[in-house]
């Protein structure tokens, strides 16, 4: 399963547009909140209710089940811990911040896209959650550019497709290595790919040579340095 995650969009749906027209292999687009527009212009993200959405008639969250475990989907990070294990929530999924991030706290992944215009660390960004190879990654991209930036490796599988939560102090110390391995692999292949995409695209882009006219001074010129 694919699911894309924006947040803070703030009236660029074209942006949207772009992004749905370019990953046709998403399963689920979720959308934090602070879009600006209602929400039924949004399909087919599912989107919740920012700060700045006061004016549309909009859910506050969604809690979504997923193969990753329960996802729930709100514009600020302020739900307490007892009511994400209340409702057994593996993925808390949130925007508000405009800044990126990734990280685990008390049993639960946070996640943060970004935002994808008014960004307020280095790039406007969303990402992608996905399964390959028996591991859970989120990956960031550039939202401009469509760049990868970074992943990260957050769950394991259970062996039986079910992804599971594990503690860092539950891993022994190779574990730990191995999962930091398979993060720094999994990042730099997707750095190679981005590679080959770009170097595909210049080659498209040359002119083929052989099919120019010949140069009609070419002769002229050969009899000039003959006659020299």
């Amino acid at each position: 399963m694919k699911i894309l995650i924006v947040s803070d969009s703030h009236g660029h749906n074209e942006i949207l547009d772009d992004l749905i027209r370019e990953h046709k292999d998403i399963d689920i687009f979720l959308h934090a909140g602070d879009s600006e527009v209602p929400p039924h212009t949004l399909f087919p993200f599912r989107v919740v209710k920012g700060n700045c959405d006061y004016t549309f008639d909009m859910n506050e969250e969604y809690i979504i089940p997923s193969p990753f475990g329960n996802i729930l989907l709100r514009h600020k990070d302020d739900r307490p811990v007892s009511y994400l294990k209340e409702h057994n929530i593996r993925l808390y999924i949130y925007g508000h911040h405009h800044v990126k991030s990734c990280y685990k706290k008390n049993g639960i992944c946070y996640i943060c896209p970004g935002s994808i215009v008014y960004p307020r660390d280095e790039d406007a960004s969303f990402a992608i959650l996905e399964d390959i190879e028996n591991s859970c990654y989120l990956e960031f991209y550039n939202a401009e550019t469509n760049d990868f930036i970074k992943a990260f490796k957050i769950y394991v599988t259970d062996g039986n497709g079910n992804f599971i939560n594990y503690e860092e102090e539950e891993k022994s110390e190779m574990e730990v290595i191995y999962d930091s391995l398979e993060e720094m692999i999994f990042n730099k292949r997707k750095e190679i790919e981005k590679e080959k995409e770009d170097y595909k695209k210049v080659l498209e882009e040359e002119e083929d040579l052989s099919s120019l006219p010949p140069d009609p001074l070419a002769d002229i010129v050969k009899e000039e340095k003959e006659g020299d």
